[in-house]
């Protein structure tokens, strides 16, 4: 088992989570406005830099600008974004997410939800 330390990522201390040959989950929950979208940035980042595939899946529709923001983020940090437009059905991004991951061998899925 794999222990990835977050610390300089998205400044939590002592934040680990791991990572075995099942795969990985890890459930992020916080109210509106805190920094989700940022924080998943900046861990798409972290994660791509220790050398793993990473994809972001868009699924906060329903904000103003969220996909727009987290766009910008992947590309920041040279990961992949799956997204559809502004008011889809946050499932069926997620669902097409999973998809891509399995056939290009994705590492990582971060999703982005709705506050």
């Amino acid at each position: 088992m794999n222990e990835y330390y977050l610390v300089k990522a998205i400044g939590l201390v002592n934040f680990t989570f791991p990572c075995t040959e099942e795969g990985l989950s890890m459930v992020k929950e916080y109210v509106d406005a805190v920094g989700k979208t940022t924080s998943i940035g900046k861990l798409a980042h972290y994660l791509k830099n220790q050398g793993k595939k990473v994809t972001v899946a868009a699924a906060d529709t329903f904000r103003a600008a969220a996909i727009d923001q987290l766009e910008i983020w992947t590309q920041k940090a040279g990961v992949e974004l799956i997204k559809h437009i502004e008011g889809a059905d946050p499932s069926a991004v997620i669902f097409d997410a999973v998809q891509h991951c399995k056939s290009k061998h994705s590492d990582i899925l971060i999703c982005d939800t709705a506050g």
